[in-house]
Formats: structure tokens, sequence, C-alpha cells
């Protein structure tokens, strides 16, 4: 490690040299490249190189020396090959030399003719006028060279660039070489040339540089360790070299938008990991609120300088216009803008805007990928091969939707065939409003339950010791199988529903579902030693019901042509209104409607908040169908109705044993039962 030091003396440059690197004298070896000079006339600084020493395992000079003779002795001793002779003359450099800038010929140089070849670089007079091409030398005349003065103007041209930001140097051609006459001898003549040897040393410091940069008014940018590299020899002399640069100016920039969002294609892993082709794909889409660019004002710029120390002035950089369009809006303070609402945004021109709606033109497959977008999404084909399309909006597929899967903030709307498909609109709105249904069911058990024990605790015929030696576990399990006979399937109705969900779910649901299970389900009571574990789930489940309501305050809703083996979830209400629906299970936070042209219901569930309306429910064949209401209040209408389909409305069940027309099935607030009305065949009348 090397560092060059200017000081007024070589002790002051070492000082401080020692300061700037925090070195030690005994870590570095010094070299005085400049001894400098004080006088009244003159003065120049002090120039020292201070190289850090390193430890070496080389041999020494002497030893590589000895080597290198050893060698050469053996080569000789073992060379046995005929030597080759020669017939090219020898040159003869013993007799032939310079004096100051005349060139000395011996007595018996013009025993034969005597040509010269003049040197490349070096220009030679004869009579004043300079040689450029061989000729028969004549004893009379003299030649001479060249020879440079003592000042650094002499040997060297020091270049300033037009823009005065580079200052170069290098020697002058006719004075960078040694030329060292040499003659060749032949038979009738004898020729004069020239070596041409790029000179060792020049007469001149680093501070002799330094100090005609100084008188130029060169003072900004001096480059000491490339000056002392050039002095040096370390590079060829006669090439340019930068021994001063100026800095340029560095203009302001205008103002700059730099967009906070972008396209990212999660499918693809940067790693050598497998694709996962049905991972969901983010089109570049952003949330009401979100940053979407970042305005970064103009900057004023900084200044350079040219190599005498001449400012540069800077152009600071210009404000530029931004126009905000639809969907976007700037922050108070002017920094960023934000989307007004969920959708794709979109810069270009200096304009920035959202869009509401993702619009894909084709269908959905394997090449596409699935989508996750916020705002609304609209499919121009079908969603297929088990892909699917997330939005915070709503969803509008023109086509079917086969084993795929769409979840949606909003409305689904499906205008053809929903198959193998699970669709969830209103998002967790719609898994939360169910919950609170089927929690509400099943907490009327358990408040039933610690309703039981209070009043037989408090009868003389049934007393605490009657508990204790019959065990509350037999008590509560008689009240489940006699009274609430459909608690426990409820239970297992509930658990299946949660564990079908996909996503993340509540821990607290997650925990009390578990718990609840290990206590009712198959010979679960009789661990029940007390009815405080009971008491502490009903706490804790109206707890968990109250939430799932406050998060259930939407309504989005699902229309769609026909279904079929499918699963649908709604806040609000599901509509079918083509074929109908098979094999599916429709979950719904309001109302279940089948109509249309055939309006069929056939297996599966359905499951709404406050009413369900089907043209034919279930089959000839007794398919097993389930139609459940889970308010008091509603209602299920069919226009056909065949056995094997099951009605509830809250805990209220009916099995229809006998086809019916005009089916009408409700709670009757006076005695509390199940109302069941149907026509026979041939009957005429409306629904009331």
């Amino acid at each position: 490690m090397e560092h060059i030091a200017i000081g007024k003396t070589v002790e002051d440059a070492i000082a401080q040299a020692l300061q700037e690197k925090g070195w030690d004298y005994a870590e570095f070896d010094i070299e005085v490249l400049d001894h400098g000079k004080r006088g009244l006339l003159k003065k120049r600084p002090a120039i020292v190189r201070l190289t850090r020493k390193e430890i070496s395992d080389r041999k020494t000079l002497e030893e590589n020396v000895l080597h290198f003779l050893e060698q050469i002795q053996k080569e000789e001793e073992n060379d046995t090959a005929p030597i080759e002779i020669s017939f090219e003359p020898e040159p003869d450099i013993s007799s032939y030399y310079w004096e100051k800038d005349t060139l000395i010929l011996p007595e018996d140089a013009f025993q034969k003719p005597l040509y010269l070849h003049p040197p490349r670089f070096t220009t030679l007079y004869q009579n004043g006028i300079a040689v450029n091409e061989p000729f028969l030398l004549d004893p009379a005349v003299s030649i001479v060279r060249t020879v440079p003065g003592e000042q650094l103007e002499d040997w060297s041209e020091i270049y300033v660039s037009e823009d005065e930001m580079e200052v170069s140097i290098r020697l002058k051609e006719e004075v960078a070489y040694e030329c060292i006459p040499v003659i060749l001898h032949y038979s009738d003549r004898a020729e004069l040339h020239f070596d041409e040897i790029e000179k060792k040393t020049i007469p001149f410091s680093i501070g002799d540089i330094y100090e005609h940069l100084q008188r130029r008014g060169i003072v900004y940018g001096i480059n000491f360790d490339g000056i002392a590299s050039w002095v040096a020899g370390k590079q060829s002399r006669t090439l340019p070299m930068i021994i001063a640069a100026g800095k340029p100016k560095q203009d302001g920039e205008n103002t700059q938008f730099l967009p906070l969002y972008g396209k990212s294609d999660k499918r693809m892993k940067e790693t050598t990991e497998r694709i996962d082709w049905f991972a969901l794909r983010d089109v570049g889409s952003v949330k009401a609120g979100e940053k979407i660019l970042e305005i970064v004002p103009p900057t004023e710029g900084h200044n350079g300088f040219t190599v005498y120390g001449t400012p540069i002035p800077a152009e600071p950089g210009k404000p530029l216009p931004l126009t905000v369009g639809p969907g976007a809006r700037k922050t108070d303070d002017g920094r960023y803008v934000v989307a007004a609402f969920d959708g794709r945004p979109e810069y270009k021109n200096n304009q920035i805007r959202v869009y509401p709606v993702y619009i894909h033109p084709e269908d959905l497959t394997l090449k596409t990928g699935s989508i996750k977008f916020n705002g609304d999404v609209i499919i121009k084909g079908n969603v297929t091969d088990g892909l699917s399309v997330e939005a915070t909006g709503n969803v509008l597929v023109h086509g079917s939707v086969t084993y795929g899967r769409i979840i949606a903030d909003g409305d689904i709307h499906v205008q053809q065939n929903v198959i193998g498909s699970h669709l969830v609109a209103g998002g967790n709105t719609a898994f939360y409003q169910t919950l609170s249904y089927r929690f509400e069911d099943i907490l009327s058990g358990l408040q039933y339950i610690c309703q039981a024990y209070a009043q037989l605790s408090r009868s003389a015929a049934f007393s605490i010791n009657d508990l204790r030696n019959t065990g509350l576990g037999r008590l509560i399990k008689l009240l489940v199988e006699t009274k609430l006979q459909n608690f426990e399937s409820s239970i297992l109705s509930l658990c299946s529903f949660y564990a079908e969900q996909p996503g993340e779910k509540p821990r607290e649901a997650t925990a009390w579902l578990e718990r609840i299970r290990q206590l009712f389900i198959g010979l679960g009571p009789f661990q029940i030693q007390s009815i405080r574990p009971i008491e502490e789930l009903h706490a804790s489940g109206t707890t968990l019901m109250h939430t799932f309501r406050q998060y259930a305050a939407q309504s989005s809703h699902i229309l769609s042509n026909y279904v079929h083996h499918s699963t649908l979830q709604a806040s609000g209400k599901i509509t079918i209104i083509g074929l109908g629906s098979y094999n599916s299970n429709l979950f719904a936070g309001d109302d279940i409607t089948v109509i249309g042209k055939n309006g069929i219901v056939r297996g599966g569930k359905l499951e709404a908040g406050n009413k369900i309306t089907v043209q034919e429910l279930g089959g000839v064949a007794e398919v097993k169908t389930l139609a459940y209401v889970q308010r008091q209040e509603g209602e299920i209408l069919a226009d056909t109705v065949y056995p094997g389909v099951t009605i509830q409305i809250k805990q209220m069940r009916h099995e229809v044993k006998k086809a019916g027309r005009l089916a009408q099935f409700k709670i009757n607030h006076k005695t509390g039962k199940l109302d069941t009305f149907m026509l026979k065949q041939g009957e005429e009348t409306q629904w009331k």
C-alpha cells in the first residue's frame, strides 16, 4: 500500500502522512521523491512516498544472481550441438559515441564508404539541415543532435484539454530516447545505425511538475500518484498521461415519478424448485389507500470545477407536471399518489390512474395461470384446470367454471355452468356468517343443558347426591339423546364445514370446536364431572358468535345457470336460473332461489339464512337432499317436493314421506312447531 504526501519539508510530509493513515514509523518505508526548495526567490514543497512493509519470503538478489549463473554454466557444459557460423556482420559500438550534441567517430571509420541511416525519433542535423534519409557520410561533415535544456518545457509537452477538464503530460520524442550509434561492417561498405532506447531517468522530479502546474494556475484535481508513476517510468513516458482532472458538473434531476406497484408472477420462483402452475398470479393491482406513485422533487445539482479551479455552474432540475386521473389522488404533502379505490394502476406519459376492473380476454388456463386482483375481474372465457380467481371486487365469468375456485369480496356471476368448483362471494364474510348461524344453534343446546342442570339441582326430588351417584355425564348424555336429538349432528356438521374452508382460520374458533367435539361426540359426555366446562364453552362461544357477526355485515351474491357437484357460499343470496343444482352444497346468508326453465335441486344441501325457493326439490328416486333455513322466522317453498328430502328450520326437522306440490314449510309461532303444507296430486292452490 502506497501513499504520496506533500509538506513544507520532508519531515512535515511524513508527519502529515502518519496523521492521515494512522501508521507507525516501523510499518512503512520512506522514499523521498522531492526534497523541495526553500529560499527567498523560490519555494517548492517536499514530496515523499510511503510504502507499507509486507513480509516476503523471496530470495535475495545475490541468491538469484548466483542461481542464474549456475544455470548458465550447466547449459554450457551440456550443450554439445555444433555451432552455426553466421556471416552477418556483428555490430561495433566500441568507438562511436556522443560528446554533448556532436557524434564522435574513430579515425578508421572511413576506410570504406560509410552510410548513415537516420534514427526514427531523434532528429539529426547535417550542416543545419535535418537528416531524413540514408546518405553517404562525408568525413568533413559534422553530425549533431538537439540536446534539451534544463527546463521542464524543453523535455515535455503538457496539454490542457479545450474544456479545461484534463491535463496530460508526455516526453517529447526527440529527447525521450537514448540514441546509441551502432556500425555494421560489410566487405564493401559500412553502415551507421542508431539504437533508440527510452531513457530510464529524466532530470526533473514530482515537485518540478507540481511547481510547473502551479505557475500555470492548474490547482484542482492534481493526481500525485499518477505523476509519481510517470516520473518513475512505470509506464511509457512518450504516451500522454492524465496528471490532473477537473470535476464535471452534475445537473439537477427533473421531477421523478417512481411507480410503487408492479407485476409479480408468484408461480415463478428464483430457485430450481418445481413451478406451481396453480398458484395465484398477481396482475399488478392495488388496494384503496395504497401508495402507487412516489413524486421525487427536482434537485439543485452540484457544480463542477475545471483544472484551474473555475466553478462550472450546474443546471437545476425542472419541475414536471403530473396528471392525476380517475381512481387516484395525491397525499396532503404532495409526495405520493394513492389509489382512491381497489384496481389496476397505470402510469403513462406523466399520467397516473387506477382502473377498477381487470379484463381477461380469454380462458383462464394453465398457460395464463390463476389471478389475484384488487378490484373487479371479468373473464371473457372459462375458468378451467383447477385454477383460481381472487378479487376484492366482483367477478364475472362469461363462460363456465370447471374444477376451479373463485373467491370474491363482492358478487360472483357465472353466465354458464359451475362444475366441481368452489365459489365464495363475500370473502370471509360468507364464512363468518355461516359460522355465526351454526354457532347459534349449538349455543342454544349448551344453554338448554345448563338450564336443565340448574332446575334439577334445585329440585327436592333430585338432590345433588343423586347427581353424584348417577353421574353428571350420564345425565348430559341422556339430555342430548332425548331433548337435543340434533345436537350431536349439528356439531359434526359444523366441524365438517369448518374443516372444508380454504385458507387460515381463527385459532380461537379451532380450539373451541375441538373442545366441544371432545365433550359431546360419542362417549365424550361421560367424562364430564362438572357443569363448569359447559358454562365456559357457552360463554366463549357466545363471544365468538358476536365477533363473527361483526365481520358478516356485507351482503354479496352468487348468480349462475347450473351447478353440479360444487360448493357455493354467499353472504347474500344465491340464485340459480337455469337447469338447477345437482349434488352440491349451497350456503347463503340471505336467500337461495333455484328457478328458471327447470329449477331442480337434486341431492346435496341447501342452507340459507332466511328463505329457500325452488321449483323441484329432491327426485323420484328419493335422492337425499337437505333444505335448511337458519332463522326461526324463515320458510322453505317448493313447487314439487319428493320423498328423501329433509326440511329443517332452526332446530325443527321434517322428513318428506310423500311427493307433493306447492309445498310450504315454516314454524308456527303460536305452537312453536313446524307447519308443513303440501297439495296432493290434482289439487290446485297458491302459496299464501
